[in-house]
């Protein structure tokens, strides 16, 4: 294969991944701003000491009627509030699912793409620790299992993971790294300048056009 020919197939499994990653972006964005505005909502009323909401699936007086959540108002301020529970709770989803397209797309696409039989022999110390953190959320109970492993992220043993704003933007910014890394080592060539994948947004981010700030 040649060098541009590599580049090509190269990109095409790096495009795809950068697609995903922006949508799953996409959902944190929405569902955050969410948070914000839900809980602007709850501040506005007029809520006594004590006082829930109750979810169901149907009318109080449908005896037949599923309770689905309940939960202290108070509660429900504090886990949509700044770096809240609900924060915590979508960033760590959002880590588990880069984890899955990983593991079970983008890795052995990437393996193919150089010729190698085994997609573990793809290295990505980015990826190996958000595979580190997907196995504590779904496999012990978002506990810390094991921080001696952990190079960019810091997290104490036995401490209940709780992923930073900070933390949550620099799971991206390594990935980012790493796939310019890829295509830098393998190809000598650039694919997305500057670390950033989606050129069209960078330009109009760099002139405030269309641009929100976070």
């Amino acid at each position: 294969m040649s060098n541009n020919e590599l580049f090509s197939s190269l990109k095409v499994v790096a495009d795809r991944f950068i697609s995903m990653l922006h949508d799953l972006y996409g959902l944190y964005h929405d569902a955050t701003s969410g948070f914000s505005l839900y809980l602007k909502d709850l501040q506005l009323k007029s809520w006594k000491d004590g006082q829930s909401l109750i979810v169901s699936n149907s009318d109080p007086t449908d005896k037949k009627a599923l309770i689905l959540h309940e939960a202290l108002i108070s509660d429900i301020i504090s886990r949509n509030s700044k770096d809240g529970e609900n924060y915590n709770k979508i960033r760590r989803f959002i880590i588990v699912m880069i984890s899955e397209h990983w593991e079970h797309d983008i890795r052995e696409k990437i393996a193919d793409v150089f010729g190698l039989k085994d997609k573990d022999e793809v290295k990505s110390n980015i990826m190996a620790e958000i595979n580190k953190i997907r196995q504590d959320v779904l496999h012990n109970r978002g506990k810390v299992s094991n921080c001696a492993a952990n190079k960019m992220l810091k997290f104490c043993e036995g401490e209940e993971l709780k992923i930073s704003e900070a933390d949550f933007f620099k799971i991206f910014e390594e990935i980012f790294k790493y796939i310019n890394d890829l295509f830098s080592t393998y190809t000598g060539q650039t694919a997305y300048p500057d670390n950033s994948l989606h050129q069209e947004a960078k330009r109009k981010h760099l002139s405030m056009e269309h641009t929100i700030l976070r």
